[in-house]
């Protein structure tokens, strides 16, 4: 029955006494009402001892239901607690564990009661600590201690134990309580913590390394090598001294500051090289690493320190030995590079110039950034091999990344394992062969044109045999099958041969040019004529320009078929502006130089007429501007060209001595320039001895800009040879940079089509610099059309591509004499 059902029933029985007892007064004491007045006080003093028993009860009640309820708090707090309670009789026996004993020791509740703790007794402990445990707990005393006990399943356990004797009203002993704690993972990591803090000891005090202890700013502890290191016998000379004292005063306020921040805010400071002053007096270079540390219960800084003072030496004497050598080398024309750990560790300028780069930005680069995608998996694949000592040739082509995004074709040479300070690194050189392989490119274009065309000559005197005898037969065939189907049939079969007969001419043309009548000709007449024919059959949309001098030289030539060669190129140009345009035709005279020869293979030293014809239309991808002038091949429609216009062409050209180039940019149009031997006559042979009366420099410095090296370092050699000093950058950014840097630059050279930044805008930047610059424009494409983005005050000259010595020296001399 809960207490307050035990307190109400108490209440009614009390309640029901009174009425009883009031009964029994009334009619056995008190029958007649002149004992009222005691009767009255009789009944009072009743109700009153009623009313005091029943408080008293109720206390009573309420203090044991308090207590009641703190036991069960008491049982609870037991049932949850981590740490294991059991509780025995007198005699030892177990009558109560908690959850945490079964859990701890792996006993059920079942399999322990009625036992006596002894089932916990490891054996480890003598016989005597517990009977000594046991005389203490009949002593009536609290018993605490370690002890090691073991579980169901046989493992030890270190236990923090604490057992009580359980006393009744009487202090009689009538059972005990014992609390116990596992303690093992803790005891397990006091003793790592300990091998650890002996371990730790050790290494301090045997390392190569000062290691030393300061609290409120001076020295608490330093080992060996920390004494020795600041020129002391033992810790003891350094122990109180403050650390300040051994820091070089250039260094002492950013110790100061790292001080501050290390105490204040716990940051730990990486290794930074500073100077310590030593007890002599002498000074030392010094690897300084703090950070926070807690000494003695006091908080501190503990900070190792190494000698660095060989280093530096040896460093120095490194860096002067490199600086003699870098010297050496970046006179050598060939790039030098050293690998090591898969990154560039050594460059010298000419391996920097060919991906674009400073030295600065090429050092720590991944080697794998420099190499293009295609090729990425054999130099890789190369590289480790010859890392892990495999035998791998020294030499081999491989395409590398430019900084603007390009491939250039680099020859690896003399690649071998050095030893670069104190490990294994590779070491090689390099060579730009880009624009060897572009003559060789142009080389192997050339003769399979002349191979194509040697076969196509052949194919064509076999089909041309083969048409012959279907001619004739077709027209005797006429006049014997005079009805009008027959005709009708025989009249096709003539249209075919005859348009197969014309093809193989074409093809002929190819191949070797059509031999024709070879007479003194005036190329202004040609294309004079052709300009009034485009006029007359070309869309209105397209305008049509001419530059023709009249002191044009001559040349020697089919007229027949240069018109052809020069309509077909108008043609071309024509489709190529759907959407209307400008059609520019120019002949100039040309007299190629050496230095030209070289660039152009098929270019020989002597007078040329160049005539030229431009568009301002789509322009040709560069994926296709190689295979133009293959036989057959054509992007036009079906139906719209047999892909031989500019075969047939190209054959005329060469069967006249000369050939052709072409320049394009998509979406920015078209140039072919055609080159035709002219004859020698006393003005020719007059522009040949001004070639040798050029005028010469007088230590100007010229900036040549171009992406093409070919074209740079000729134009370079050239303008050297003639006096100038000469300067030479890739791209537009990184000739606003030279330009920065030497403002003595007279005459900039500046390429209109460059990757990064094209010409257009470096001319804008360089003016924004100053614009007083002298800038000559230069493209292979027509003046006009180039120039539209750039501001005609901008630039003092235009110089076409390609150019000859004499062209270039008077461009330059012009500028530099105009003002």
């Amino acid at each position: 029955m809960k207490i307050e059902h035990k307190v109400i029933a108490l209440s009614i029985i009390f309640a029901l006494f009174a009425v009883i007892i009031d009964a029994i007064l009334d009619h056995f004491f008190f029958p007649d009402e002149e004992s009222f007045g005691f009767e009255f006080y009789m009944r009072s003093y009743l109700i009153v001892l009623i009313l005091i028993f029943g408080i008293i009860a109720s206390r009573i009640i309420a203090k044991r239901k308090q207590a009641e309820e703190e036991l069960l708090k008491f049982k609870m707090g037991i049932e949850r607690s981590n740490e294991a309670v059991f509780i025995t009789d007198i005699d030892g026996n177990i009558d109560y564990i908690n959850p945490a004993f079964e859990t701890i020791y792996g006993y059920s509740r079942e399999e322990a009661l009625g036992k006596t703790p002894n089932i916990l007794k490891s054996g480890i402990l003598p016989h005597e600590v517990y009977k000594q445990f046991w005389d203490m707990l009949l002593a009536k005393k609290v018993v605490t201690g370690e002890i090691i006990n073991k579980t169901k399943d046989g493992r030890l356990l270190n236990i923090e134990s604490s057992s009580n004797p359980i006393l009744d009203k009487d202090g009689n002993i009538t059972g005990f309580l014992a609390i116990q704690h596992d303690i093992t993972q803790r005891k397990l990591s006091e003793a790592t913590l300990g091998d650890s803090e002996e371990r730790y000891r050790k290494l301090v005090e045997f390392s190569p390394d000062g290691i030393g202890i300061q609290s409120e700013g001076k020295i608490v502890f330093i080992n060996v090598a920390g004494s020795r290191l600041l020129g002391a016998v033992n810790s003891e000379q350094l122990i109180g001294k403050p650390v300040i004292d051994f820091i070089h005063p250039e260094y002492r306020e950013l110790a100061k500051e790292r001080i501050r921040l290390l105490g204040e805010e716990g940051k730990n400071i990486s290794p930074i090289e500073e100077k310590f002053i030593k007890l002599d007096g002498s000074v030392i270079d010094v690897e300084v690493i703090a950070m926070p540390f807690t000494y003695q219960g006091k908080s501190g800084i503990q900070v190792i320190i190494r000698d660095t003072t060989d280093r530096k030496r040896a460093e120095e004497a490194l860096k002067q030995s490199e600086e003699k050598y870098r010297s050496l080398i970046d006179n050598i024309q060939d790039g030098v590079f050293i690998i090591q750990d898969g990154k560039m560790q050594f460059a010298n300028e000419a391996f920097a110039r060919m991906g674009g780069y400073t030295v600065e930005e090429i050092i720590g680069k991944e080697y794998k950034e420099l190499v293009a995608p295609e090729d990425l998996e054999i130099v890789t694949k190369r590289y480790q091999r010859r890392q892990a000592g495999e035998d791998v040739p020294h030499e081999y082509e491989f395409q590398a990344l430019h900084k603007d995004g390009r491939t250039r074709i680099l020859v690896n040479m003399n690649v071998g394992l050095i030893t670069y300070r104190g490990r294994v690194a590779s070491m090689g050189t390099l060579k730009d062969i880009t624009e060897k392989k572009k003559l060789e490119s142009q080389l192997l274009r050339a003769q399979r044109m002349e191979s194509v065309g040697t076969l196509a000559s052949g194919i064509a005197h076999d089909i041309n045999n083969v048409l012959t005898p279907i001619m004739l037969s077709q027209e005797l065939l006429q006049e014997k099958l005079t009805d009008e189907e027959s005709q009708r049939l025989l009249n096709t079969i003539g249209r075919s041969t005859q348009r197969g007969a014309s093809l193989m001419k074409q093809i002929m043309s190819f191949s070797k040019g059509v031999e024709g009548e070879r007479n003194y000709l005036q190329v202004a007449q040609i294309l004079s004529e052709i300009r009034e024919m485009a006029k007359e059959t070309f869309p209105r949309s397209i305008e049509i320009r001419t530059n023709l001098p009249k002191d044009l030289w001559t040349i020697s030539g089919d007229a027949t078929q240069l018109h052809q060669v020069i309509m077909n190129l108008c043609v071309n140009a024509r489709d190529a502006m759907p959407d209307g345009g400008i059609l520019h035709i120019s002949a100039e005279n040309l007299l190629i130089d050496e230095d030209y020869s070289h660039i152009n293979t098929e270019a020989k030293i002597g007078p040329y007429i160049v005539i030229t014809v431009s568009d301002t239309g789509i322009g040709i991808p560069p994926e296709i501007l190689d295979r133009i002038f293959e036989p057959f091949f054509t992007t036009k429609e079906h139906g719209k060209g047999t892909g031989l216009g500019l075969s047939t062409s190209l054959g005329i050209v060469k069967s006249h001595g000369g050939f052709i180039k072409v320049y394009s940019e998509v979406r920015n149009g078209t140039a072919f320039k055609v080159y035709l031997p002219a004859i020698t006559t006393p003005e020719t042979l007059t522009a040949q001895e001004k070639q040798l009366e050029l005028p010469s420099g007088h230590g100007e410095s010229i900036l040549i800009v171009d992406d093409e090296d070919l074209i740079r370092e000729i134009t370079k050699r050239t303008l050297k040879k003639h006096g100038y000093k000469v300067m030479t950058a890739n791209d537009g950014k990184e000739a606003i940079a030279l330009y920065s840097k030497y403002k003595e630059i007279k005459v900039v050279l500046m390429d209109m089509m460059m990757p990064i930044m094209d010409g257009s805008t470096s001319i804008r930047e360089l003016h924004k610099i100053d614009p007083e610059l002298k800038i000559i424009a230069v493209s292979g494409l027509t003046e006009k059309e180039k120039l539209a983005k750039v501001d005609k005050t901008h630039i003092h000259a235009f110089l076409m591509k390609p150019y000859t010595t004499e062209k270039l020296l008077n461009s330059i001399y012009d500028a530099i004499n105009t003002e």
